[in-house]
C-alpha cells in the first residue's frame, strides 16, 4: 500500500486493489488494530507514564542529595553554582520566601456556599 509522494496513479492503484481484495482489507485492518492496541491501550499508556514518572522521581532524588547546579543558597537563580552573591540589580531583590513561610488562604468546602 506504499506509494511514492505525488504518484497519484500508484496511490489510485493501491486503493483499487484494496477495494477489490477483501483478504487484503481484513489483513490491513487486523494489523492496524493490533498496532493501536499495543501502542495505545490503557495498559501500554499507563506503563509509559509510569516509566516517565519513575525517571522524574529518580532525577529528583539525585537533586535532593545535593544542591542543584545553578541555584544559590537562597534558592534564587544564580550564574554561579557555588552560591556566590550576584552583582547588579538582581542582588538587591529580597530573597524568595521559603515554602514554610508562605501564607495560603484556607480552602472552603463546596457545601459552605
Amino acid at each position: 500500500m506504499i506509494f511514492s509522494p505525488g504518484d497519484v496513479a500508484q496511490a489510485a492503484g493501491n486503493l483499487v486493489a484494496l477495494a477489490e481484495n477483501v483478504g487484503l482489507r481484513r489483513e490491513l485492518s487486523s494489523r492496524g488494530r493490533r498496532e493501536i492496541l499495543s501502542c495505545y491501550s490503557i495498559e501500554s499508556m499507563t506503563a509509559g507514564w509510569a516509566a516517565c514518572l519513575s525517571k522524574a522521581l529518580e532525577q529528583a532524588s539525585r537533586c535532593d542529595q545535593g544542591r542543584p547546579l545553578g541555584r544559590s543558597s537562597r534558592g534564587v537563580s544564580s550564574a554561579y553554582s557555588d552560591g556566590a552573591p550576584q552583582r547588579g540589580p538582581s542582588s538587591d531583590r529580597a530573597p524568595l520566601p521559603s515554602p514554610g513561610r508562605q501564607r495560603v488562604a484556607p480552602l472552603r468546602s463546596l457545601g459552605s456556599r
